[in-house]
């Protein structure tokens, strides 16, 4: 088991609201003839990438994070933490701020934020993306927090028969179970509310949404050795930060690997968590009543998967784990994936000089971030 919280957050900042233009001929043909309403709408923010990532710097030390692992523009590693250096957050940040030319700084489109934190019983992985570009109603900073369980973390050397030993106190009984997962979460719930408060602290935002769950990783076969688990590939991408080979990560996340098949070793009873295969995506949607690991053979990764009977639990997606060839989406797909957005011929910098190539009664301007396309 391990623990996620997304992070929605849209900035006070003004906001442009314009047409994107279409890319395909016949979507060109009715975006003319229809004076450019039937094409969707696209915000623009103003922010500039030394601004939000200024606020955001300020915000994580706020909460005690100190520990920067990446931090990319455009999709190019201005800095990647290979050693696993402390509190090297605001230096990081600071060496950006006067290296990176300031016109790059304006006209960014992508920036990425990864951040680790550790706790006495958590340790924390933080993945931040601001698009400057985004759909209207999207929200143009998103966060993904990770956390594993400390008292878990694999020993270097450790023989996965050494490993599963240790940790088999936990799956023992129910009620040390329970309250294993209770202890990790009310930390983790601490975690994210400190942060939540860092961020209103010091960043203007008209919406702040956090969405948590409980998740737990049900691999295709048993884990019997390290090698086993194989992370960081395309089907990653959209899991969360834990899946990416960040240093030190593979100790900490290793236990996550193993938990399903103990619950079901053990018969214990699980609730309340979100099942996802081993490339992040999500199987099942598990719900206060739950089911007895032990007595289906949902979590046993020696056989065939199988969706236990009960009411609140619901099949996600079309998961190749129900044998189908439609890969599903991780437990985020409520939340709109703005990465492949059309660009609309330019940013919204030059739209300022240039109003033949726009419909100027289709683009309107508001206070904030929000899906109300203006007053």
């Amino acid at each position: 088991m391990y623990y996620k919280a997304q992070v929605e957050l849209n900035p006070s900042e003004i906001t442009l609201i314009e047409r994107v233009k279409p890319s395909h001929v016949f979507g060109k043909m009715l975006h003319f003839l229809t004076a450019g309403l039937s094409s969707p709408e696209e915000e623009q923010q103003t922010f500039t990438a030394i601004t939000i990532l200024q606020q955001l710097n300020r915000a994580l030390r706020d909460a005690g994070v100190t520990n920067i692992v990446r931090l990319s523009k455009d999709q190019i590693d201005f800095y990647f933490d290979e050693e696993g250096k402390k509190n090297d957050l605001k230096a990081a940040v600071e060496t950006f701020q006067y290296e990176v030319d300031h016109i790059e700084a304006e006209v960014f489109e992508d920036l990425k934020l990864v951040v680790e934190h550790e706790t006495e019983l958590l340790k924390l992985l933080i993945e931040i993306d601001v698009r400057r570009r985004h759909k209207v109603g999207a929200a143009p900073v998103t966060m993904v927090i990770n956390g594993c369980m400390n008292d878990f973390r694999a020993k270097s050397g450790e023989s996965v028969e050494s490993f599963r030993s240790r940790i088999d106190g936990c799956f023992s009984d129910q009620e040390s179970y329970d309250a294993t997962l209770a202890k990790h979460r009310t930390a983790f719930d601490a975690f994210t509310n400190s942060l939540e408060q860092s961020l209103r602290k010091f960043i203007r935002v008209d919406e702040l949404n956090i969405k948590k769950q409980n998740h737990m990783i049900r691999p295709r076969k048993k884990v019997k050795s390290r090698s086993d688990v194989i992370v960081d590939t395309p089907s990653h991408r959209t899991a969360g930060p834990v899946y990416s080979r960040y240093h030190g990560w593979d100790d900490a996340f290793f236990y996550a690997w193993l938990w399903s098949d103990l619950c079901y070793g053990h018969n214990v009873h699980t609730s309340n968590f979100m099942l996802v295969n081993d490339t992040g995506e999500t199987i099942l949607d598990v719900g206060e009543e739950g089911f007895d690991a032990g007595e289906v053979e949902t979590l046993n990764p020696d056989a065939d998967f199988e969706v236990p009977d009960g009411d609140d639990i619901e099949a996600v997606g079309s998961s190749d784990y129900m044998n189908t060839d439609s890969p599903t989406t991780d437990d985020s797909a409520n939340i709109e994936d703005t990465s492949s957005v059309e660009d609309s011929g330019g940013s919204w910098l030059d739209s300022w000089g240039d109003s033949s190539d726009s419909d100027s009664s289709s683009c309107s301007s508001c206070s904030s971030c929000s899906s109300c396309g203006g007053d």
